[in-house]
């Protein structure tokens, strides 16, 4: 085919010139795919705008923890992000709680370092007695095996 044989279209809805039009109604014009791009540019809009968000705030955080402020025990002035360690190696004591209120720590939310920890500490403020050691009251498993093995060993 020689270029003068070649029939081009213009599409009705972008101006665009194309050969094959009904393929590029439905590729680029296409109600569902056009939605589609849409949500997608959406969320890549939202990604960005997020991590500027987080930038700015990050920023101004490390701003806010590099300002001094002074202990409460001793006078001395302190960056607000080092008090507590001020306070562990020059008082030996934890935060006082106006210092924490402070720094914008809060309280642990979880103080517990394992679930066996935890239940622990629940059961004693409860009044439930420490579990005992006979299997039967865990409800583990006293026989079993793999898959297949049962009275027969003729395997």
């Amino acid at each position: 085919m020689t270029e003068a044989s070649i029939v081009t279209k213009v599409c009705p809805q972008c101006g665009v010139k194309v050969v094959h039009l009904e393929k590029h109604l439905k590729k680029a014009h296409d109600p569902v795919k056009i939605t589609e791009r849409q949500k997608k540019e959406n969320a890549r809009k939202n990604v960005s705008i997020s991590q500027k968000n987080f930038q700015i705030l990050e920023k101004a955080r490390q701003t806010f923890l590099s300002t001094l402020v002074r202990c409460t025990s001793c006078q001395e002035q302190v960056m607000l992000k080092l008090i507590s360690e001020h306070y562990c190696s020059k008082h030996r004591t934890s935060l006082p709680a106006e210092m924490r209120a402070l720094y914008g720590l809060a309280e642990q939310k979880n103080m517990f370092k394992t679930t066996k920890e935890r239940e622990e500490y629940w059961r004693s403020v409860s009044g439930i007695s420490p579990r005992g050691d006979d299997i039967y009251d865990r409800g583990m498993t006293v026989q079993g095996g793999a898959f297949g093995l049962g009275k027969s060993r003729k395997h």
